[in-house]
Formats: structure tokens, sequence, C-alpha cells
């Protein structure tokens, strides 16, 4: 068993490096999926990323319930209880697929206010598919915490390059067709790689949850329904659900705002987008590491070891942006190519170029304000979360509206905007954080303050 032990960053290491190589190869697969879209047709990008857009309006909202479960399981482990675990990890699987029956029925309310223009048909493709197959993204993360909240972390990683290279191969062979054998799907084609990938990857890991071993020691063979555990889920989970929906429902205002405007914008946010989604594996690495660290070394009272994971997330974040600068900055233009092997305006090519590096500042920003909100979800601040994000709305949506609609800047300098919003969002967790630990983990600072 994993033990809590705060020496720095190898022992985070010790937890990333199976995410990692997980989420590292979804994002490349995702990449690469946006690069076969663009060659079958500009359109497609543009639709599947308007798309994803609104998906997340579902799906990040219950991974963010789902991934709550990290908070009880670094508990049962901190306090030996693993006998616990089991019939947990199931209530969490039973929420997660009843939500397709909330998820998909509002997907289809908000489905014709949503798209319009030529990318239309392509968006309605990519958007009914991942509805309805939103309710596995919960059950991966269910089960991706149970394995490493018991430190089996083989069984994700077997499960995750399986998926992902059936994913890969179905986006080779039906985004684009074979010829005079299948036609082209599209972004059907992306959209169905994606769902069958995820189906492989929680079969694989619900067999090995189901073995023998596992049932003796974590009593994974409780699977019925509780309603007192889903209780405390909800209590717990729904705030940082809520705060989830209202920060993705803000980023769908900014990005409709964009697409809506057409053109150079829409192009923009396209590529944009495609560049975030390649990052994004450093932002969810986090979140499904060290919340789980965390709420173990709250509840260990270990301040020392709380300290280093601190400075092992922030050290963690640079050396993965700065992995990531290669592509996204040194390397941008050929990086591009991948996307228009073909010729592009100069004027267009330089808003591109710039597009990336902003993408860059963006995902660096974002890594850093991750580290410190794993400290508040692993001292359940969740209302605090929901508080803020329900109020920040004046800075992610507001301030690229004055700068592109009013201010009429280029439509490049999206990205810068929302770039400069996460250091704001990052100085506001510091402050709570700080405020926190004063009023309610007082031990954290007697001897040395938590920075």
């Amino acid at each position: 068993m994993m033990k809590f032990l705060g020496h720095g960053i190898k022992e985070l290491l010790l937890l990333l490096v199976p995410i990692l190589i997980v989420l590292m190869t979804r994002s490349t697969v995702g990449f690469v999926e946006k690069i076969f879209l663009s060659q079958h047709a500009v359109e497609a990008l543009e639709g599947t990323m308007q798309a994803i857009y609104i998906v997340f309006l579902f799906q990040l909202p219950t991974i963010g319930f789902a991934n709550m479960i990290q908070v009880f399981l670094g508990d049962f482990v901190g306090k030996k209880q693993e006998k616990e675990i089991g019939r947990h990890v199931w209530q969490m699987i039973w929420c997660s697929l009843l939500s397709l029956f909330i998820t998909y029925p509002l997907s289809q309310i908000l489905k014709p206010f949503c798209f319009q223009g030529v990318v239309q048909a392509h968006a309605y493709a990519y958007y009914d598919i991942l509805m309805l197959g939103n309710f596995l993204f919960p059950v991966g993360a269910t089960l991706t915490a149970f394995y490493l909240s018991v430190g089996k972390f083989g069984d994700i990683v077997r499960a995750s390059l399986l998926g992902f290279t059936l994913n890969f191969f179905l986006d080779l062979i039906l985004i684009s067709g074979v010829e005079g054998v299948i036609a082209p799907w599209g972004s059907r084609g992306a959209a169905v790689g994606i769902c069958v990938g995820q189906t492989f990857f929680c079969a694989l890991l619900l067999r090995r949850f189901l073995e023998t071993d596992y049932r003796e020691k974590f009593r994974t063979d409780k699977w019925k329904w509780d309603f007192s555990l889903i209780r405390d889920f909800f209590r717990l989970s729904m705030p940082r659900a809520g705060g989830r929906l209202i920060a993705v429902g803000i980023w769908s205002m900014a990005t409709s705002m964009m697409a809506l405007r057409g053109g150079e914008h829409a192009l923009i946010l396209a590529i944009g987008g495609a560049f975030i989604l390649a990052g994004s594996f450093l932002q969810e690495s986090l979140l499904q590491s060290m919340p789980l660290l965390a709420s173990r070394g709250l509840a260990a009272q270990d301040r020392s070891g709380l300290r280093h994971l601190l400075y092992a997330g922030f050290s963690y974040t640079v050396l993965i942006s700065l992995a990531l600068s290669m592509p996204f900055c040194f390397f941008a233009e050929q990086t591009l190519q991948f996307f228009f092997p073909g010729e592009v305006v100069e004027a267009t090519w330089s808003s591109l170029k710039l597009t990336a590096y902003w993408s860059w500042l963006w995902i660096l920003g974002n890594g850093f304000n991750t580290v410190i909100l794993s400290f508040l979800f692993g001292m359940r601040d969740m209302m605090f979360y929901l508080i803020f994000l329900a109020c920040s709305w004046l800075i992610t949506f507001a301030l690229p509206y004055l700068a592109i609609v009013k201010g009429e800047w280029p439509a490049h300098t999206f990205w810068l905007v929302l770039a400069v919003d996460q250091f704001l969002v990052l100085g506001v967790y510091v402050i709570r954080v700080f405020w926190v630990s004063r009023r309610r983990f007082s031990w954290l600072l007697k001897k040395k303050e938590l920075f």
C-alpha cells in the first residue's frame, strides 16, 4: 500500500507517472484526431470543437462529481479502513450510470440553441454520440480513483493504452474512411472512436475490480445501492460538480461569442481549443492525484509532507510546461502545418502562431491554480469553490467580451485574455488556502508557513 511520505517530487511522481501516461496518451490521440478532422474538412474540425465545449457542460461536472470519491478513499487508506472502499466505489458507479437519464435529455433540449451555419451538421453528429456515451467518463474516473488509492497503477496504464489504441485506429479508419470499403464518417467517426475506446477501458478496469483478491481485501462485492452513502456523496460532491458546471458554462458562453463571429474568430477558437485540449493532461493529472494526497496528508496531520507536496506540484507544472513549450512555442509553425498542409494567408498564419503561444500560457497558469485548488479540495472547502465560480463570469466572460466585441482586438487575443484570467484566479485560490489553513487547520502553520 502506498504511504504518504511527502519527500517531494519523487513521491508525487510515483502517483503521477501512471496518470501522466494515461492522460498524455489520451491528449495525443485527441490531438491527432483533430488533425485527421482538419484534413478531412476544416468545417468538421470547427464543428467538433464547438460541440466539445457544450459536451463539457455535462461531461466535466459528472467527472468532477465522481472524482470526489478520491477524498473518501484517501481517508480510508489513511485510517487503514480498506474494507470500506468497495461499497463506496460501487455507489459512485451507480450514480455515474444513472447520470445518463439526466444529462442526455438536457443535452437534447440545449442542442438547438448551440450550433448554426455550415458546421451544424458536423457538430450535431459529434455531440449526439458523445452525449449518449457521457456516463462512461464518470465511471472511468471512479474506477481510476480506486486503482490510484490502492496503488495498483499498472492496471490503469494497461487498460488506458489498450483503450486509446483502439480509439486511434477507429479514428484512422472512420474519419476519412477507407476507399472502396468504408465511406468517410467525419465527426461521427471521431465520436464513435472515443466512446468505443472509453467503453473498452471501463470494461477492463471493472473486470479486474471484481476479481477474488479485490473482493476479499476491499470488499468489491458490496455492490448494493446504499442511500445513506449516496447522500454523503451528494453533500460533498455537488458543490464541486456545480462549480465545474458554472465554470464550463461561462467558458461555453465565451467560446460561443467567438464561434458566432465566424471567419477567423471561429478558426482561432478551434485551433486554440485543440492546443489546450492537447495540454489538458497537466490539469487532469494534478486533479486525479493531488486531492488524494492532500486529503491523506491532512488526515495524517503531516505538515512537512503537505509542504513538500505543494512544491512538488509547482515543480511538476513547470517541467511539463517547459516540455510543451517546444511544440507550442519554439516549433509552433511546424506543429500548425499538420493542420494546414496547404497555403495559408500570412496574416492568418501569424494569428495562428500567436494563438499557440497564448494557449501555452493558459496551460501554465491553469496548472498553477490547479495545484492550489487541489489543496482546497483536500480541505473540503467546496462551498467556497462553488460561490467563487458563480462570480467568476466577471473575468472569464466579461474580459474577453470587452476585448473582442467592444474593443475589437484581434481574434488571437481571446486566448491571451483567458490566460491572464488563469493567473488572477491563482491569486484568489492562494488567499483562500491561507484563510482556511488559519481557521480550520491551524496545525499547518504552527512552525512554518505552508508556503
